[in-house]
């Protein structure tokens, strides 16, 4: 899974390693005082590519796989891209994450997947923050341990706050695009619906298909394994 890292933070970190450790090669954008770290596993094609990052009117931030990527984009990240850019979100069928900057109006748009499957974790100190990964933000905001988050364990004995461990860091709520200015604050907030529903004849068809080529194995049994990048299924 790749990473990115994105702030109009005044004393942003230069500590980018949670980002870079998520993919094979990391690049920086900039505009302005919009600071953008992107790392990148190989595409599909084995090479990465980062022609898609940034363009003459934007700085693209993007994390995921679109399963229904239409045959005439190069990749999954020029199809998000021009959904982030003209907003439509309720088509794609797969995770996402991303952040797309306007050098034009100096807003950020933030996006998660409806399913929530790629954490994005976002703070407001000192203009806008976001990464898929927290010790960047927390080392940009000098974040400080939040002491209630004990309190919130014990009370629900699972992590199902929006709130992070760090005061002033909390999570995108799954299926949300907003839009922030440079300082911060939120301009706008929209829901994201899910378009696609799997039903259990779906489900069959899929493990019918993936079951074949175990059909020629010597071996007595097999097992399918699947979660993380997949996991939509």
């Amino acid at each position: 899974m790749c990473g990115f890292f994105v702030t109009t933070h005044s004393n942003p970190t230069k500590d980018f390693t949670d980002v870079s450790a998520r993919g094979w090669e990391t690049r920086e954008f900039s505009y302005k005082q919009y600071l953008a770290v992107q790392s990148q596993l190989p595409c599909y094609n084995g090479r990465s590519d980062f022609s898609y990052y940034e363009t003459d009117d934007y700085i693209f931030s993007y994390t995921g796989e679109i399963y229904n990527t239409p045959d005439y984009y190069n990749s999954d990240t020029e199809y998000m891209f021009k959904c982030a850019v003209h907003d439509q979100y309720i088509q794609l069928n797969g995770q996402w994450a991303f952040a797309l900057y306007s050098k034009r109006t100096g807003r950020v748009r933030v996006g998660r997947d409806p399913l929530g499957q790629i954490p994005v974790f976002v703070s407001d100190v000192d203009g806008i923050t976001v990464s898929n990964t927290l010790p960047s933000i927390v080392r940009t905001v000098q974040a400080q341990l939040d002491p209630d988050t004990l309190n919130r364990w014990y009370t629900a004995k699972h992590y199902t706050s929006l709130k992070t461990c760090w005061s002033g860091i909390h999570t995108v709520p799954a299926g949300t695009v907003t839009d922030y200015n440079s300082n911060g604050d939120t301009l706008r907030v929209q829901r994201v619906n899910r378009l696609w529903h799997t039903t259990h004849q779906d489900l069959h068809n899929v493990l019918q298909s993936i079951k074949t080529p175990y059909t020629d194995t010597p071996l007595p049994t097999a097992s399918i394994a699947s979660g993380g990048i997949d996991s939509t299924v």
